[in-house]
């Protein structure tokens, strides 16, 4: 990018963008899908605070496919 021959992938960090849930495990009430008062349990009693800090239902796969396309980047 700058000359140099390294490429660096880096994210944020420190709670920036919230949790990254993939698809398989995001849950959220159907009533109150993401009120932080109202954290909804699933089937087996697990709850899911992290979804209602989120970048929602789709950002892990979005962020895995655009990683992906990095790797697979041919200068």
């Amino acid at each position: 990018m700058l000359g140099g021959g390294e490429i660096l992938i880096f994210g944020l960090a420190n709670d920036e963008i919230g949790y990254i849930i993939p698809d398989n495990d995001f849950y959220v009430s159907a009533k109150k899908p993401y009120a932080f008062w109202a954290i909804p349990k699933d089937r087996h009693g697990r709850p899911h605070y992290e979804e209602t800090t989120c970048s929602g239902p789709f950002a892990a796969e979005m962020m895995r496919e655009a990683v992906r396309q990095l790797a697979a980047f041919d200068r």
